[in-house]
């Protein structure tokens, strides 16, 4: 209805926002979160461990056929039980083909601004997403402008992708990466994966580790042990974390 045809999934949140825009109203303004609020970057929330099982999907009660009618649903709805069995099902966007893009997790790494016509973001909050909401551009809101900050002084800047075929986008792992150097001694690092979550996820923890350490082996293994631990991807995607390893070592090292 606002949007003309789209999907199933755009029309529920439609009507999601239009409740809460309600409420709003009717609350003078003192009720759940605005329908325009922006999204803001969260804690990712943990895959839940039956999600990598086996599962069969619920089955939704069907009306006799001596019960069915013009005004009657062949089909039943899902009780709260079977619901939450069939929510727990949700491996929480830990697939293959996750924030697939190339130009997120680079523009966070470079701490680059998203300039519109009618504001400016920083792109970690641009590209980021919370429950229910996402950085949605408002009506005849355009982006004229990525405004990209010069480098720091004796940094090193890299992108390294990981793929199976020469693809313009889609990596199986990503990192960008920008590290002041001096005389061996990593100052500062700010390093960023992609496709690794559904959103480009920082190695924050990677980062305050590397501050005052020297560029070598070890500390490049090390660090790598770090960042495996904010990744979570389906079992039968587990080798992510040997390549996010690798990647991170070739950033620190300088390799290509």
């Amino acid at each position: 209805m606002t949007s003309g045809p789209a999907s199933v999934i755009e029309a529920i949140a439609a009507g999601r926002q239009a409740s809460i825009a309600i409420e709003s109203y009717l609350n003078r303004g003192q009720g759940r979160v605005a329908a325009s609020a922006r999204a803001t970057a969260v804690e990712l929330l943990p895959m839940p461990p039956d999600s990598q099982s086996k599962s069969w999907r619920v089955q939704t009660p069907t009306r006799p056929i001596a019960q069915r009618g013009i005004e009657v649903e062949d089909r039943g709805t899902l009780n709260e039980s079977a619901m939450g069995i069939e929510a727990q099902r949700c491996a929480n966007c830990g697939c293959l083909a996750v924030s697939a893009s190339d130009i997120a997790p680079a523009l966070v790494a470079l701490g680059a601004r998203i300039k519109t016509n009618k504001r400016s973001v920083p792109a970690e909050d641009f590209f980021a997403v919370a429950p229910m909401k996402t950085t949605v551009l408002d009506s005849y809101e355009l982006v004229k402008e990525v405004e990209i900050p010069a480098p720091p002084n004796k940094s090193r800047q890299g992108y390294l992708k990981y793929r199976i075929r020469k693809a313009i986008d889609f990596p199986i792992v990503s990192l960008a990466s920008v590290l002041s150097v001096d005389r061996g001694k990593l100052n500062k690092a700010k390093m960023v994966f992609g496709a690794i979550a559904p959103v480009p996820l920082r190695a924050r923890e990677v980062e305050a580790f590397l501050e005052g350490k020297s560029a070598s082996e070890e500390t490049a293994a090390l660090a790598g042990e770090l960042a495996v631990k904010a990744i979570q991807p389906l079992a039968g995607n587990g080798y992510k974390r040997q390549v996010a390893k690798g990647l991170i070592r070739k950033a620190i090292l300088g390799v290509r």
